[in-house]
């Protein structure tokens, strides 16, 4: 009994416990596996940006963009009335915006037209995955069509 004990105590401060709560435990590190991932991509994406500041290949219109960007990403991009008090314009001129601010110029250098397309690609992945359609639903046209389909 008493070693029952011990390892029920050294199972919970070890976190192999086999009690009901530790799919709840998991998911817990899971989540905050995934914050700190994003946590990291967007430190890493402002210091390339700075980088891109500082070259200069990012203009301060341009980087102010980025910015606002990178801050979003990792919630699938700001939605419309976010975008519409910071810049007066709506998720499709944002996304327009935002390419025009990461296109790479003639007077870059190799290394920061390759981080601005790179970069640019990271953003409209990001932003595009968090796309909401006219009606609020969140899914897209083609999802809603396959979902009439089948069901």
């Amino acid at each position: 009994m008493n070693s029952q004990i011990r390892h029920r105590n050294y199972s919970r401060h070890a976190g192999t416990s086999t009690s009901p709560t530790q799919p709840q435990r998991k998911r817990a590190e899971e989540t905050s596996s995934n914050e700190s991932t994003c946590s990291y991509w967007v430190r890493s994406s402002l210091r390339q940006l700075k980088f891109l500041r500082s070259v200069p290949a990012v203009d301060p219109d341009a980087a102010r963009i980025v910015e606002f960007a990178i801050g979003w990403a990792p919630f699938g991009g700001a939605d419309c009335a976010e975008l519409i008090v910071e810049f007066g314009v709506d998720r499709r001129r944002f996304l327009e915006m935002l390419d025009e601010a990461l296109q790479p110029r003639r007077a870059d250098r190799d290394e920061a037209a390759w981080l601005k397309r790179t970069l640019l690609a990271a953003l409209m992945s990001a932003w595009r995955a968090g796309t909401k359609t006219l009606d609020g639903t969140g899914s897209t046209p083609s999802a809603r069509r396959h979902h009439l389909i089948e069901g």
